[in-house]
């Protein structure tokens, strides 16, 4: 499966489709032959993810493309996901952090100066996913043009952003090879994120926010300083929007001076936030 894997997905997905398995299915079922794994047996581990909808839709997914990998080697006659439509997934969020409330992440970031701190501070910076950043290496960086270039991310294609001194000041500190955000004692990108978040959550004081927050609150803040759509979404590296079909097909240029200047607005604009009360 994992050759399956590897040669259909991205290392992102196969990352992830490791994980929900192992994490999920394997603690329950690594006993059982694959042939005598029901569809009782796979719903009533899912019921109990109802309070997180998301990652229940996910384990959905990844066990019905293992169970379909199995049928088609012929390991077992039917999949007992089949015919069985994907949990509902849960509603979109709408959480933009205020000024204020961004303003006190900030400031506790600075205050406990740990590696997950200086990631959030970077993720509030920048507006990149977490995994992309969790998983940025020296190497991508060009610290004399002050850009970095993900090599693959989400939609497939390779995305080139400039950066500017706040998040320079970071970077610097940072390793000068290989993972800039190892995880513990490993070689692997920085995990663990819900863990580090309910514990930071409490320090900072702010409730019901996410690290993808960040990113939406970095995408609403470009739009109230007046940062144009389509230099929004090239900053992102969305290709929905103004910069889906006929457009993204034709339209080549790049966007690096406009994000350039975008991010200064957005460097200036945290600078000048009330120290929290």
């Amino acid at each position: 499966f994992a050759t399956h894997l590897a040669q259909t997905s991205r290392p992102a997905t196969q990352k992830e489709v490791k994980r929900l398995l192992t994490r999920h299915l394997l603690p329950k079922l690594r006993h059982d032959s694959m042939e005598n794994i029901t569809t009782h047996d796979l719903t009533r581990i899912m019921d109990k993810l109802v309070g997180t909808p998301s990652e229940c839709e996910h384990l959905f997914r990844a066990a019905k493309t293992f169970f379909r990998w199995a049928l088609r080697r012929r390991l077992i006659a039917h999949s007992p996901l089949e015919g069985l439509e994907a949990p509902a997934k849960g509603e979109s969020r709408d959480r933009v952090l205020s000024d204020q409330e961004l303003a006190r992440v900030l400031a506790c970031c600075a205050h406990l100066g740990s590696t997950f701190t200086v990631f959030v501070r970077l993720l509030a910076l920048t507006g990149q996913r977490k995994g992309e950043i969790a998983s940025l290496r020296a190497e991508m960086i060009d610290r004399d043009a002050r850009t970095i270039t993900l090599p693959l991310t989400k939609n497939g294609r390779p995305h080139t952003f400039p950066f500017n001194a706040a998040a320079w000041e970071l970077i610097e500190k940072l390793p000068k090879e290989g993972l800039l955000f190892p995880a513990k004692g490993k070689d692997s990108p920085l995990n663990g994120f819900s863990k580090a978040m309910r514990d930071f959550r409490g320090k900072c004081g702010i409730d019901h926010w996410t690290l993808h927050d960040l990113r939406r609150t970095f995408a609403t803040g470009l739009q109230r300083l007046g940062v144009r759509l389509d230099v929004t979404e090239a900053l992102l590296n969305h290709v929905s929007g103004v910069r889906a079909g006929v457009v993204g097909v034709y339209q080549r240029h790049n966007y690096q001076q406009e994000m350039r200047t975008a991010v200064a607005l957005w460097e200036a604009h945290i600078g000048k936030l009330p120290a929290p009360g």
